[in-house]
């Protein structure tokens, strides 16, 4: 590892392990808090609470040791993830009382991500010179396997509780043919880079509805600009 990607990895902040075992490269409204406050509490040092101890931290490891210690991310359907934040953020006062579809065509259409830290981008921070920077990206949709992997690597409870967990239908009810196209346009390398579209499963048990050719066509067919052109033709 250079000293420029090991600067990089630093200016993205991920969560530190007291025993130098992980980086987690958190984002909002996917599961970081259930990971940093519950499941791995006594564990991690991050900026937000440990503020210069945190780079203190970080500058005592070598460019080897950010090389070899286990780096890794959660991601989730920036669909699903947008519906979650606004009613989060409703929940908490921060947004004026709207419907989600007027959101987006107003804040969110004029503003995208600097509306709120909570609708922040996934793929830069996570991509230097174009190339992924973490050795595990996990979905949120899978993530009870997927945190059977990270909990082998990191010696941890395999068993992730849920915090903050919101209350709202299923993500697409939201959603009509402008909203689809404000959001795909904002998350465009998100949705590109980690395969995913507005017909992506929100739930597992959407399989036995939709059939596993559809689900292998959602993970094989993520050219965003066709795609979205496809799903308002069937609206």
């Amino acid at each position: 590892m250079d000293k420029e990607l090991f600067n990089f990895i630093r200016s993205a902040s991920p969560v530190l392990d007291k025993q130098n075992k992980f980086m987690f490269f958190g984002n909002h409204k996917v599961g970081q808090t259930s990971i940093n406050r519950t499941l791995l509490k006594g564990r991690v040092i991050n900026l937000k609470s440990f503020g210069p101890k945190y780079y203190k931290k970080f500058d005592s490891y070598s460019l080897d040791d950010v090389e070899r210690i286990f780096k890794f991310t959660i991601v989730r359907n920036p669909f699903e993830r947008v519906v979650s934040a606004f009613f989060y953020l409703k929940r908490e006062g921060i947004l004026p009382p709207e419907t989600f579809r007027e959101f987006i065509k107003t804040s969110f259409r004029k503003r995208g991500v600097e509306v709120d830290l909570h609708f922040h981008k996934i793929y830069p921070k996570l991509y230097f010179k174009g190339k992924l920077v973490v050795d595990f990206v996990a979905r949120l949709e899978n993530i009870e396997n997927d945190w059977n992997f990270i909990a082998s690597k990191i010696g941890c409870s395999n068993k992730l509780p849920h915090k903050n967990k919101g209350k709202y239908k299923g993500y697409k009810s939201y959603y009509d043919k402008e909203c689809i196209k404000i959001v795909s346009e904002v998350y465009k390398e998100d949705l590109e880079q980690f395969d995913y579209d507005f017909t992506w499963l929100s739930n597992p048990s959407e399989l036995e509805q939709i059939g596993t050719n559809a689900l292998e066509r959602c993970v094989r067919d993520h050219n965003i600009s066709n795609r979205v052109d496809h799903i308002l033709t069937e609206l």
